[in-house]
């Protein structure tokens, strides 16, 4: 398991070096970035525990900069790697309020070390008792209605709440939402009733989550598809943002198509676990979505989950050329133990754990959660 999520910040031209030396740890690197305005703002949407600046020889916009990401993120790490041998550098960064300092010769060890326990401080300040571990955000979707997309985000969700992981599904399909039929949730408020209360506080969004009987927390779409309206993308974000730090695992069952709140969920999210079946149409659209979310500069989280396997004749090796990636998870076609499972509305992980839909999630979740 990675120990810290960081971002690095260097100029265009240190960027390799940062990138190389921090593949040498076992920190979880979200992005390398350069020192830009906009990309301070961006901060702001990532879920991460410290800032790794690099710069050679410090001068004063690095100074600048390093004070305005620690007045923004007070509870982030802020580290500094640089040439440490002008003893004017340690006096300069702690008057920006820098929290490590460290020499480009050092051990890469040793920055984790420091940036760890500078961490864990801040978490007994801020809150949090010290919890170092992950959670990860993970977008469910498709291009198209049908793929089984819903049943990939509960099944998912029961089988990690099954090994006691604490899991949270938010049901982002804001206008036509099922996870509540999939999962026979009586009526109970949504996200709409929240964004009217208009309180995104953690005690609050808490009060709205439904508490299933498998122990899957669930945020539940609008009960109608004009309420939908009233959500923006900076909402479904700070929602986000409060559910990712109570969850181990935060599921995101989104609508088949890129409008804004959905372009803005899957930048926030970890994963995009995208769905497709080995039907000519299926994989057309996805092929076509693949590439536009690579020109957004997404498709690094994609993971391909192919759905509804043995279906057909086209088989996971002619998905691998259309799409031209490897398939994270290959679940079975198994249409009898699928539909009961609406019908119940009860994940077939739960209401039926031999079938072979069933083994295939279990042991996908137990190796995928093993090695995060």
């Amino acid at each position: 398991m990675k120990s810290i999520r960081v971002i690095g910040i260097a100029s265009a031209e240190e960027t390799l070096w940062l990138e190389t030396m921090l593949s040498k740890t076992d920190v979880f690197v979200r992005d390398i970035l350069e020192p830009t305005e906009k990309n301070l703002r961006g901060i702001a949407k990532m879920y991460i525990e410290a800032v790794v600046l690099y710069t050679l020889h410090p001068d004063e916009d690095d100074y600048i900069y390093l004070k305005k990401l620690t007045s923004a993120y007070p509870k982030l790490v802020i580290a500094l790697i640089c040439d440490t041998t002008d003893p004017s550098v340690y006096s300069k960064a702690m008057q920006v309020d820098v929290n490590v300092v460290v020499s480009r010769d050092a051990d890469e060890e040793e920055l984790v070390r420091l940036v760890t326990e500078e961490a864990l401080r801040k978490r007994q300040r801020y809150g949090g008792g010290g919890r170092m571990t992950e959670s990860d955000v993970i977008a469910i979707f498709s291009t198209k209605g049908g793929t089984g997309k819903t049943t990939v985000a509960v099944n998912m969700a029961a089988s990690l709440a099954k090994i006691g992981k604490r899991v949270c599904v938010i049901d982002l399909d804001l206008q036509f939402g099922d996870v509540g039929v999939f999962m026979n949730i009586p009526r109970t408020e949504t996200i709409s009733d929240l964004m009217y209360n208009n309180d995104l506080s953690s005690k609050s969004i808490d009060s709205y989550l439904y508490k299933h009987e498998s122990g899957v927390n669930v945020l539940c779409a609008p009960n109608s598809p004009e309420e939908a309206d009233a959500i923006l993308p900076e909402h479904l974000e700070k929602i986000i943002q409060v559910i990712r730090d109570k969850f181990d695992y935060t599921i995101l069952d989104l609508p088949p198509i890129l409008d804004d709140n959905t372009i803005a969920v899957i930048e926030v999210a970890d994963y995009i676990w995208f769905i497709t079946n080995p039907e000519i149409s299926t994989l057309k659209n996805s092929k076509v979505c693949m590439n536009i979310l690579q020109n957004l500069s997404l498709d690094e989280k994609i993971r391909i989950v192919l759905n509804k396997d043995d279906d057909s004749s086209i088989k996971q090796d002619n998905v691998r050329k259309v799409l031209g990636t490897d398939i994270e998870l290959a679940i079975p076609y198994d249409y009898n133990t699928a539909v009961t499972a609406v019908n119940r509305g009860k994940p077939f992980v739960i209401s039926s754990p031999r079938s072979k839909a069933s083994k295939a999630f279990e042991k996908y979740i137990k190796k995928y959660d093993g090695h995060r």
